[in-house]
């Protein structure tokens, strides 16, 4: 797997955004890589680079799912209630607000570790080989037309 550098961004004149103007080779440095990269990915067949998309595509669609599962599901909501607590025991002390805390913060504990542990996952870099191995072991696990990939 080559590596692809990050870009700051590109703006409307199609210019690299955040290098300084001795620095512009940056965009000729990106333009060979793709060119590697193209020359690279041409030697295989069609129906490699067909797995190579399909095993992204899995990936990508984890990465969204994780990431929904955070936001909609209960895992930034129990930390913000953490937050909430907090906040309102700032305005004064009280046992009970105290005892809240204390619950929330097992609960907060335990989604945050939920989160560290899906983002570590994401910043695997063996991850894209891994799920392209697998894909390719359950298309030729296939017996016929309707197994299911």
């Amino acid at each position: 797997m080559m590596f692809i550098p990050y870009l700051k961004g590109i703006n409307r004149d199609n210019n690299i955004i955040g290098f300084s103007r001795q620095n512009k080779k940056v965009k000729n440095m990106y333009k060979w890589i793709y060119d590697r990269m193209v020359e690279e990915y041409s030697k295989e067949s069609k129906e490699e680079l067909v797995k190579r998309i399909m095993s992204l595509k899995e990936i990508e669609c984890s990465d969204r799912c994780f990431a929904n599962q955070c936001m909609a599901g209960s895992s930034m909501y129990d930390i913000n209630e953490l937050f909430f607590a907090l906040e309102d025991m700032k305005s004064g002390f009280a046992y009970d607000k105290a005892a809240r805390v204390y619950e929330l913060i097992k609960v907060a504990k335990d989604s945050w570790k939920y989160i560290r542990n899906g983002i570590a996952k994401m910043n695997d870099n063996s991850r894209c080989g891994k799920t392209l191995e697998d894909f390719k072991s359950r298309v030729s696990m296939a017996k016929d037309n309707n197994d299911n990939i």
